[in-house]
């Protein structure tokens, strides 16, 4: 594979990847008002066992929306800006 195509296909990774975070941001959203919804209204045992790993959920969700995937998106950033400048011989 060339340099070019290289670039061109880490620009559409970057593209998807960037989608796919705004419409993992958009669902957690939708989620937690849901959650938030049904959740004074469910207090039964089986409750206790839902929230421990609801609460996993949502903490992994958070830092990966507000942590890791922009580390992700800055590091394509980087590499995308580099590889274009190779290309363009500046």
């Amino acid at each position: 594979m060339s340099l070019d195509e290289t670039f061109r296909q880490m620009q559409k990774f970057h593209a998807e990847l960037s989608r796919f975070n705004d419409m993992l941001l958009a669902s957690t959203r939708n989620l937690q008002a849901y959650h938030d919804k049904v959740s004074p209204l469910w207090q039964d045992e089986m409750r206790r066992e839902y929230d421990s790993q609801w609460e996993e959920f949502d903490e992994m969700m958070k830092q990966y929306l507000s942590r890791t995937a922009p580390n992700y998106t800055q590091f394509l950033d980087a590499k995308l800006r580099d590889l274009g400048r190779y290309l363009r011989g500046r």
